[in-house]
């Protein structure tokens, strides 16, 4: 019964931690040796480690942009689909071939 305890207040844990910030830093606080304290105290603890890895991860991704020349930015697709729609008009009156 004891895992299934600790189960249930691990996963209550993870919500809580994800719906009240506040309330969950309360419950992490608190000293007891309960199942169900201790996996809500580890729920709570695994989400923020989560939020924390996904930080991490945005922040090394923008750095990475950050340090590379232009060409190999991530974004450089999404410039280029916009500079050819902006220049579709310009060139209409323009053959492949030139003239003689």
């Amino acid at each position: 019964m004891s895992e299934e305890n600790y189960i249930k207040g691990f996963n209550l844990g993870y919500d809580l931690a994800s719906l009240s910030p506040e309330m969950s830093k309360i419950i992490s606080a608190a000293k007891s040796n309960d199942e169900r304290i201790i996996g809500l105290q580890d729920g709570i603890a695994q989400y923020s480690l989560e939020i924390d890895e996904t930080k991490n991860m945005s922040q090394e991704k923008s750095s990475v942009n950050y340090n590379r020349p232009a060409w190999m930015k991530d974004d450089r697709i999404e410039n280029i689909d916009k500079e050819t729609s902006q220049n579709k008009g310009n060139d209409k009156d323009k053959d492949i071939e030139p003239e003689i």
